[in-house]
């Protein structure tokens, strides 16, 4: 799990910094999870295989309207999706809720409602946010 939150740091630093996330630090990823799913029969956080599958599932889900419609980049579309097939898909739909309404704060802060923003510092933030109080408990017992 340390590797994820390492990659998910630098990811997040080098969007800052250049406002995009190159394929050099997404691919990787995926493959490794890839790799995982298919050696160990379980991704990188320990779950199931299948639970990688409906995590990724999960993030295009979540992300691909965003990328149609120009607010999200091919990069944090690609993020997510390594992040699914490295976990799953709750902490995925937990992190991005949060994510998002992070951006929103810090958009709003900034008086910047329709300026483009990096999104993956928030979604560093979100997941951690995410693991600490699932939103998706209080809707699944």
């Amino acid at each position: 799990m340390l590797m994820i939150w390492i990659w998910l740091t630098l990811c997040a630093w080098v969007d800052a910094r250049e406002q995009r996330i190159p394929n050099a630090l997404t691919l990787p990823m995926m493959v490794l999870a890839l790799l995982s799913m298919t050696v160990h029969a379980q991704t990188l956080a320990g779950f199931s295989w299948s639970m990688g599958v409906y995590g990724a599932a999960v993030a295009l889900a979540l992300t691909l309207p965003g990328f149609i419609l120009g607010r999200l980049g091919g990069g944090d579309v690609k993020l997510l999706v390594a992040l699914g097939l490295a976990s799953q898909p709750l902490l995925i739909l937990n992190g991005f809720i949060f994510a998002s309404v992070i951006l929103a704060v810090w958009a709003g802060l900034r008086g910047q409602a329709r300026a483009e923003h990096a999104f993956a510092p928030s979604i560093m933030l979100g997941m951690a946010c995410g693991i600490a109080f699932p939103i998706s408990d209080l809707f699944i017992s």
